[in-house]
């Protein structure tokens, strides 16, 4: 089964809110507060030792300088064509007829700096820049209604890249969702979907999700899972070994994730935030590396010496 296929699986039931404030936005609440999604007091498992964490109510409070930075090589970055494959995240199966934009800025919006449709056996050629997040979409005909629209960001290729992965998610993986867990995502909004990741690299646990807007305010709707051994758990509260997280029913629009743990003493440290811009009805994947503030980890092959 795919890690995907088991991220979508792990929504649970929606959370209810005390009441909200009308500012002609849902992302502005009175009943939704950090700790209803950050408590934990135990420790955390991982490998810390690159960042010490940051204090604040939440990450918005965290100046940029906080956070570690990499040192990318400038001339390693350039635009160079590749052949890629569009697979079928459950099964790995070529996605014939699957259109594939890629956006250098990193972001979903406006035109693509490159777009191809995949061939019979997912194939397809387009270009991205290397030792640069981007972000790309992949999307079928609407009117077929076989695939979700997938997109993930914070996407960086080393140099030499002569080949990528394009990930495609099937309306029948979607539809497990409500089939297993008698829920229904709001088509209004979209999943987010990642991994907690240690300084070394590998998965972490003890981390608690939260997404929030740059003001700090939390959506209401929001839904947070985990998982166990890489399989969704209704009862798990925080990562487990595995670093899996998913995020449900997030708004339109540009949002934060932190991950907090604890800091031994009864309060809580943000280890890392990953950025994403949520479009309606979608699958939306980035991951959040600790000691980083924006999602991106650039591979050892871009860095300057």
């Amino acid at each position: 089964m795919s890690t995907l296929l088991i991220m979508l699986l792990a929504c649970g039931e929606e959370k209810t809110t005390a009441e909200t404030t009308d500012t002609g936005t849902d992302t502005t609440e009175t009943g939704t507060t950090l700790s209803d999604f950050v408590y934990l007091t135990e420790a955390s498992n991982g490998d810390f030792s690159c960042f010490a964490g940051e204090t604040g109510v939440v990450g918005s409070d965290i100046a940029d300088s906080a956070w570690n930075t990499q040192s990318v090589d400038s001339s390693l970055v350039e635009v160079i064509s590749v052949g890629a494959e569009v697979i079928d995240f459950e099964s790995d199966d070529p996605v014939e007829e699957a259109f594939v934009d890629v956006f250098f800025s990193n972001t979903i919006s406006g035109e693509a700096d490159s777009s191809g449709v995949s061939e019979s056996d997912g194939s397809v050629t387009v270009d991205i820049q290397t030792c640069s997040p981007f972000s790309y979409r992949v999307y079928t005909d609407p009117a077929a209604e076989e695939t979700k629209i997938t997109i993930e960001a914070n996407t960086v290729e080393g140099p030499g890249a002569d080949s990528t992965e394009f990930n495609s998610v099937s309306v029948g993986t979607y539809q497990v969702i409500p089939a297993l867990l008698g829920i229904s995502p709001d088509v209004d909004k979209g999943i987010v979907a990642g991994t907690f990741y240690g300084c070394d690299g590998v998965a972490s646990s003890g981390g608690q999700v939260v997404v929030r807007d740059a003001a700090g305010n939390i959506p209401e709707s929001l839904v947070v899972k985990y998982f166990v051994d890489d399989f969704p758990h209704r009862d798990q509260e925080w990562t487990s070994e595995d670093g899996l997280w998913v995020a449900v029913n997030v708004p339109v629009g540009e949002w934060f994730v932190d991950v907090y743990v604890s800091d031994g003493a009864g309060g809580h440290i943000v280890k890392g935030t990953t950025k994403i811009v949520v479009v309606a009805d979608s699958i939306n994947i980035s991951n959040i590396y600790t000691g980083f503030g924006d999602g991106v980890f650039y591979p050892d092959g871009c860095l300057t010496e």
